[in-house]
């Protein structure tokens, strides 16, 4: 027993020294390309330096804090398996409290063109006139 711990502790340290080193890896490759495409483009442009390469990866991580990027990870992951399970009445409830709670923005889940996904309703006319019309 004593030595399957063993083992199963030297792999999971194996796999987060390969984590590690591919994320380092990533940040290296990242910044060499943020470097080169800001040397070879922004001087020119406007009037600003070089970027070292020290510079470049502060940026991408500095980018990486203020804009979150590089993919949703996975707490997007997690939210979607979350909505996925729910049924339609826990989503509905869900979405309800979301609109209660942010109603300074027209409610969360609401369209910028009004309540309908479809953007139909104009004139007071609802989704289901404009079909039977059809």
């Amino acid at each position: 027993m004593l030595g399957r711990r063993n083992i199963m502790l030297r792999h999971m340290h194996r796999h987060w020294l390969k984590t590690l080193f591919g994320m380092g890896a990533l940040l290296a490759l990242f910044s060499l390309a943020v470097m080169l495409i800001w040397n070879a483009i922004l001087p020119s442009l406007m009037a600003v330096g070089s970027l070292t390469y020290l510079q470049a990866a502060g940026l991408l991580l500095l980018c990486r804090i203020l804009f979150g990027g590089l993919g949703m990870g996975l707490r997007g992951h997690h939210m979607h398996e979350h909505l996925r399970n729910m049924t339609p009445e826990q989503r509905e409830a869900m979405m309800r409290r979301l609109r209660e709670r942010f109603p300074d923005r027209g409610g969360f889940g609401s369209h910028p063109w009004g309540d309908s996904p479809s953007g139909s309703e104009k004139n007071g006319e609802t989704q289901e006139n404009q079909t039977s019309e059809k």
